[in-house]
């Protein structure tokens, strides 16, 4: 079995068996699911589900594509917000595991060649008795019916497989890669306290010093009949990300008057309004919304998408991977009420430039023009692509740029 389907399969068949009466439900869910889904959503999606399996290749993927260090801990928090939000829906029992560890290659492993071989392991038919190294036998191993030996060293080091510069390796004689990790969770009382809901509020802000900027800020959302203080969180753990796009970084700055850790911002609840200086790294220069959301789901915290759009620098030296589209910008239309703005744009969109007088033709009249003028940069905002202004012996000409 290599594939998620085929293991969920497997685990209908066996993990089950002690399930006398009914249809054995197995429910296969991503990583990407379950942490971006509604409570509804979810809820709905496991009902009547005696096994619910998360797959994730996340932090194995980010280490083969070598950006492991810089995303691991945004991957684990990711893993604590699904645990979390199958918590909400009322599931009690988890078991966390993985197929394998790894060995980060830095400054402190070393690359051992021996003979042929292009693999992290050695299988040899006979024992071997060689300086640094162990022999294991593949029956000591448990290997039912398979005869032969493997051969590991006995330090870190690991055999050079004739590819460089990787960061992020498998084998070699690390506890990593020969324990499987098991983590059992029960969680035997539940509360019946219904959860408070908290409101993020969100202000984006002009750059400053080659820095994003939004101001944000979390209260409690209004309810019928108030909420008793005593009973909600003082804080509440904020991150920003960019939707559906897990190929751009997002790097928290500076965050004056709240405590950043691992690239989370811990906000006070009904506090004053926190300044946030951030940076977008991707494969191309372009221009994108921020998502600002609660990573942990342990609260009920409604997030936010404002409509402005900031910048991404197209820096990040990381590999994309073959499954990642980078997908078309196709939902900013949205954010203009004014139809005729919405159409300026549209056309700049489509053919790269616009003049004024063309602008006077799909605004109306020469007053709208200058209106347009003055609240240029407010509209800027929300489109993902830049314009600059041209000065001609004509007028202005807005031009849209690549």
């Amino acid at each position: 079995m290599r594939k998620p389907d085929e293991r969920i399969r497997a685990m209908s068949e066996k993990s089950v068996d002690n399930i006398s009466a009914g249809r054995r439900r197995v429910r296969g869910l991503t990583l990407a699911e379950v942490c971006n889904w509604s409570t509804t959503s979810l809820k709905q999606s496991c009902a009547n589900t005696n096994l619910v399996v998360v797959h994730s290749r996340e932090i194995d993927d980010a280490g083969e594509a070598n950006v492991g260090l810089a995303t691991f801990e945004t991957w684990l928090q990711q893993i604590k917000s699904a645990w979390n939000h199958l918590k909400s829906i009322g599931i009690n029992e988890f078991v966390f595991t993985a197929d394998h560890g790894f060995l980060l290659q830095d400054q402190t492993t070393q690359e051992k060649p021996y003979r042929d071989s292009n693999r992290r392991y050695i299988l040899a038919k006979e024992p071997r008795s060689e300086e640094e190294m162990v022999t294991v036998s593949l029956n000591a191993l448990n290997y039912e019916g398979q005869e032969g030996y493997l051969l590991f060293r006995k330090d870190t080091a690991v055999f050079a497989t004739g590819i460089p510069g990787a960061t992020f390796v498998h084998g070699g004689n690390s506890l990593q890669e020969r324990v499987i990790p098991v983590l059992t969770v029960s969680h035997r009382h539940q509360s019946h306290l219904a959860m408070v809901k908290y409101l993020i509020e969100a202000k984006p802000e002009p750059s400053i010093l080659d820095c994003s900027r939004i101001r944000i800020r979390v209260k409690p959302a209004p309810v019928a009949q108030g909420v008793l203080s005593f009973v909600g969180a003082r804080e509440i753990n904020v991150a920003l990300r960019v939707p559906e796009r897990p190929d751009i970084q997002v790097t928290i700055k500076d965050a004056p008057g709240a405590e950043v850790k691992n690239q989370q911002l811990q906000i006070a609840v009904e506090g004053d309004w926190i300044e946030v200086l951030f940076d977008l790294k991707g494969q191309r220069d372009e221009r994108v919304r921020l998502e600002i959301y609660h990573p942990d789901n342990v609260e009920d915290v409604e997030s936010i998408v404002p409509q402005t759009y900031f910048n991404v620098s197209g820096s990040f030296q990381g590999e994309v991977s073959a499954a990642t589209e980078l997908p078309k910008n196709t939902g900013w239309q949205d954010s203009f009420e004014d139809e005729t703005v919405r159409r300026v744009f549209f056309h700049l969109q489509q053919h790269g430039s616009i003049t004024e007088s063309e602008l006077n033709q799909i605004l109306g009249s020469a007053r709208l023009v200058r209106r347009f003028s003055l609240d240029f940069e407010e509209h800027l905002k929300k489109v993902p692509f830049s314009v600059r202004i041209e000065t001609t012996s004509n007028g202005k000409r807005y031009v849209k740029q690549n």
